[in-house]
């Protein structure tokens, strides 16, 4: 979904331009600041550089031997949750110097924006990690494939070496456990370490930032099961559909919006662990990314940067295959290439990664079965580590149900209309499905219509009912062998994504029958609710909107 820009303000302006007059007009009044910290004499900056959502200044003393040192401050067009987000990384980064030997930044004074007398806000003062950005030496060296995305085998043996120094950091993460969902915070009580503050993370940032969410949409609790959670994420992607005016571009668009959001609480039945519903939680960074790694000229990692964006999460989280792996985003790759590329340049890239993770946990005697590397691979196999992807960010969870879920769960050779109707047909009750989702289609192309006169810019769409009129075609539930009456096939949108699932074909003539292949259980392929009235839409218009919190889906057993 492209951003509701009217909506914004400072999202407008590109954080360069907020560095270049940070740098010009406050430069000299930072290096007086820093040097009162320090009171070596003077200081000098010689670089600046950006990182995440951060501005870096390195910070060098004249005529000392002494070591760099770098000042760190939230751009303020990038960062809505300024304070909140140097709270908690100045939690993290303490705790992570305190309990594991992963490379990071050592603090030597951090404050909020009344401690700092130049005006620019929160800050952390740490050591200049000596190290050069991973990304852009593989891309220097020649190590990324013409495509952009892909390694070289060269850059495999290179990628080895730094998966397994990943690996190593990841099983120390992993042993940390936390009794609530939320970010980590000192309780003076017990003079330690607990979870204390709601989480925060990229998505809920950039609701708020790029899409013009209110902050009283998002998380004020922590959570004390995992179900909680996950509920308030699918409650996070009901809000930013309904609330961002350009969020469909026509009725079909918001038909598939509406049911696809639908069918990620269904699926939760299924990919959300039922034994990891209550603590341990366990450390999961949100915006970790390759860019976020430094090496020397030997590959080794000197510094692993920004952890803002860490908190106590669902374990489900930390032992799904990592999106991370490769140096484009899924949904990027996807686009760029279609699924079938994407799935094998990303398996190559996950066999070594999840290899130098076995013998990492060999090197330590984790020979349990239920070890991390075997979680990752389960969720690899069963498409569950994309489910939690989705769940997490949804601003692209429309693609990574279509191409990376879909087919996985349901099977190859349906038009996404066909789906569509079978998924209504298949409601508890199926009046008030379509009910709620025709309210929300025409809701949305109002929004659009408006969206369109508030920019200035021509707009021909306008509410389209669905038709009802389609060839009949009869389905086959194979788990169960009974039919599906009443479903029509369409000829539009058909999904016919390679997901390398070849089980998925059936050989047989489906002209007339089609199969419909559910996975690892039985069950209907849509929910609806019990107490319904509590995820109701509650009014049409510029002003729909949903409660946050949807209630346990209940499908006809």
């Amino acid at each position: 979904m492209e951003p509701h820009w009217p909506t914004l303000s400072a999202a407008r302006t590109d954080g360069a331009s907020w560095i270049d007059k940070f740098i010009v007009d406050r430069t000299e009044d930072i290096c007086r600041f820093v040097e009162s910290i320090r009171g070596y004499g003077r200081c000098t900056a010689i670089s600046r550089c950006r990182s995440g959502c951060n501005a870096i200044l390195r910070l060098r003393w004249e005529n000392t031997d002494a070591r760099d040192w770098a000042i760190r401050i939230p751009i303020p067009e990038n960062s809505v949750f300024m304070e909140e987000k140097i709270r908690n990384e100045i939690v993290m980064l303490t705790y992570l110097d305190t309990y594991t030997t992963i490379p990071i930044p050592k603090i030597y004074r951090a404050g909020t924006a009344e401690d700092n007398p130049t005006g620019l806000g929160p800050f952390i003062v740490t050591n200049w990690i000596k190290g050069r950005n991973l990304v852009k030496v593989l891309k220097e060296r020649n190590l990324l494939a013409p495509n952009g995305f892909d390694i070289t085998p060269e850059g495999e043996e290179i990628l080895r070496h730094v998966y397994g120094q990943i690996a190593g950091f990841l099983l120390q993460l992993w042993t940390h456990d936390f009794d609530k969902i939320g970010a980590i915070g000192i309780d003076e009580e017990i003079e330690g370490y607990e979870v204390i503050y709601p989480p925060l993370t990229l998505y809920m940032n950039e609701l708020v930032r790029r899409y013009g969410i209110r902050k009283t949409a998002l998380p004020r609790q922590t959570y004390s099961h995992s179900h909680e959670y996950f509920n308030s994420l699918f409650g996070l992607q009901w809000a930013h559909v309904v609330l961002q005016k350009n969020s469909v571009k026509n009725s079909t668009d918001a038909r598939e919006k509406f049911s696809v959001r639908a069918i990620m609480v269904h699926l939760a039945r299924t990919f959300v662990n039922q034994r990891g519903d209550e603590s341990p939680f366990k450390l999961f960074c949100d915006d970790f990314s390759l860019s976020n790694i430094l090496v020397d000229e030997n590959f080794q990692i000197t510094g692993i940067t920004d952890w803002g964006f860490t908190y106590a999460a669902p374990p489900q989280f930390a032992s799904s295959c990592p999106w991370w792996l490769m140096v484009w985003s899924p949904d990027k790759i996807i686009q760029k290439v279609g699924v079938s590329q994407f799935r094998d340049a990303y398996s190559r890239q996950f066999s070594i990664f999840i290899n130098q993770l076995k013998l990492r946990e060999l090197e330590r005697g984790m020979q349990d079965p239920d070890t991390l590397s075997s979680k990752m691979v389960a969720s690899f196999v069963d498409h569950g580590g994309w489910f939690i992807l989705a769940c997490r960010m949804g601003a692209i969870v429309d693609d990574i149900y279509w191409k990376l879920l879909d087919n996985a769960c349901w099977g190859r050779g349906f038009s996404r209309d066909t789906r569509m109707l079978f998924f209504s047909t298949k409601a508890s009750d199926r009046v008030l499905f379509i009910r709620d989702r025709e309210v929300f289609v025409e809701g949305k192309i109002r929004d659009l219509i408006e969206y369109c006169q508030l920019m200035g810019i021509p707009c021909t769409e306008r509410y389209k009912p669905e038709s009802l009129v389609k060839p009949h075609i009869v389905m086959v539930d194979k788990m169960t062998q009974t039919s599906l009456e009443g479903v029509n096939e369409g000829n539009e949108n058909t999904n016919t994504i390679d997901d390398g699932d070849d089980e998925d074909i059936n050989d047989e003539d489906t002209s007339n029958t089609l199969v419909w292949q559910p996975i690892r259980q039985p069950f209907d392929p849509i929910l609806f609710y019990e107490n319904r009235e509590n995820y109701e839409i509650r009014s049409i218009g510029t002003q729909v909107g949903i409660i946050d919190d949807p209630p346990t889906p209940n499908p006809k057993q």
